[in-house]
C-alpha cells in the first residue's frame, strides 16, 4: 500500500470525526432515552402503586440497564483501541451499537489485547 499524503491524512481524520460525532449523538440519545423511560416508569409505579405500574417499571429498568451497559461496553472497546494507537476507523454506516472496525492486520497483538480488555 503506498504512503499517504498529509493532505489524505488530514482528510481521513476529519471524516473519522464527523462519524464520531455522528456516533455519539445517536449513542447519547439512546442513553437518555433509556434512562428518561426507566425513570419515568419508576415514577410512574411510585405515584400509583399500580401493579401494572410497577412490572412496567421493573421491565424498563432491566432494557435501560442492559442498554446502558452495551453502550459502556462499546465504547470501553473503542476508547481502549484508540488510546493503545491501534487502527480503529467509525463505520461509515454503523450497524446497531457496533461503531468502529477494529483493524487486525495493521493492529499488533498488544493493541487487540487492550481493545478486547477495554469492552469489560
Amino acid at each position: 500500500m503506498s504512503e499517504l499524503t498529509a493532505a489524505e491524512v488530514r482528510e481521513r481524520r476529519a471524516r473519522d470525526l464527523a462519524r464520531l460525532r455522528k456516533v455519539a449523538l445517536r449513542h447519547g440519545a439512546a442513553f437518555l432515552a433509556a434512562i428518561t423511560l426507566w425513570g419515568t416508569a419508576d415514577a410512574w409505579a411510585s405515584a400509583t402503586g399500580l401493579l401494572l405500574a410497577q412490572l412496567v417499571a421493573a421491565l424498563n429498568a432491566v432494557l435501560a440497564g442492559a442498554a446502558m451497559c452495551y453502550l459502556a461496553h462499546e465504547w470501553g472497546h473503542f476508547a481502549a483501541a484508540r488510546l493503545a494507537g491501534a487502527v480503529s476507523p467509525v463505520l461509515k454506516e454503523p450497524s446497531s451499537f457496533f461503531m468502529f472496525s477494529f483493524k487486525q492486520e495493521a493492529s499488533t497483538r498488544g493493541q487487540f489485547l487492550a481493545m478486547s480488555i477495554g469492552g469489560p
